[in-house]
């Protein structure tokens, strides 16, 4: 079996949260046999809140801004990634920067960095349901990767995503469970008419007793900030780590605020800020 991880170690290179994970690993055979465990690394390359910055240039301002972009984020995960690698974004991607400037080309550019790169996870921000459903479901279809979002159903009572996926990393089984802020139904209520945001919290917990004896590490890619917005439970990830202490890491989002690794009820959570700043 694998232990629950000890966070060895976490970077912060351009928006990329590196974590790398010491597991504990040895069979039932192994122990029978007095023979030693063998150590696993586990590293996830995190991305939220890019709002459209392909380039080190602001479209709005017509000005060079080389605090971060996607251009300056394939460098670094050309250099961190390895086959223990996950790459994965957490929202945020299509708006901002002028980048709705291309929401009806076939594939949006920023979906084409991000399957360019070869992202295997992402969730669906807030701002994804700023141009109604059609262009969220698009973003969906279009990324090459698997989206995650488990608390939004569409007009039909359908999912608009998995709330879940399981991938292998060597041997390491990897669950990875993702969610989007309640408050979307607030800000696009008229974009999200006939569809149904369920609690967060209550969605992840459900999976979690659904799927935690088939995974060896549970990661959370949650579009929800560290804390609640406007007071209302269940919409920070604080309440996630409380409600869910099987997780081994929780990415936040959506604050756009430098989180580098604080634990919560024994959950390591990371939040970037935004545009991949270093």
């Amino acid at each position: 079996m694998i232990t629950r991880r000890q966070a060895l170690k976490l970077t912060s290179t351009t928006g990329a949260a590196a974590l790398l994970f010491g597991c504990a690993q040895g069979s039932e055979r192994q122990a029978a046999q007095g023979g030693t465990a063998e150590a696993k690394r586990l590293r996830v390359l995190a991305t939220s809140d890019m709002h459209g910055m392909f380039v080190p240039w602001d479209y709005a301002l017509d000005v060079e801004d080389s605090s971060g972009s996607v251009a300056k984020l394939a460098t670094a995960v050309k250099d961190l990634r390895d086959q223990g690698t996950l790459l994965v974004d957490v929202g945020d991607t299509i708006q901002d920067n002028m980048a709705d400037l291309f929401l009806m080309d076939e594939v949006h550019p920023m979906i084409v960095c991000m399957n360019a790169l070869g992202y295997e996870f992402g969730a669906t921000g807030n701002h994804e349901y700023n141009f109604g459903m059609d262009v969220v479901r698009k973003t969906i279809d279009s990324f090459s990767g698997t989206v995650l979002t488990g608390n939004v159903k569409d007009e039909r009572g359908n999912p608009i995503a998995d709330g879940y996926a399981i991938v292998e990393k060597g041997d390491v089984r990897v669950g990875l469970i993702g969610m989007v802020t309640p408050y979307i139904t607030h800000w696009d209520e008229a974009n999200l008419r006939g569809c149904t945001v369920g609690d967060p919290v209550e969605e992840t917990r459900r999976i979690v007793d659904q799927i935690k004896g088939n995974v060896d590490v549970f990661i959370g890619v949650m579009h929800m900030g560290l804390d609640n917005e406007y007071d209302e439970p269940h919409t920070g990830v604080r309440d996630l780590a409380q409600a869910c202490p099987e997780f081994d890491l929780i990415v936040a989002a959506h604050q756009h605020k430098l989180v580098e690794g604080e634990e919560v009820n024994g959950v390591l959570i990371v939040e970037n800020q935004f545009h991949a700043h270093a």
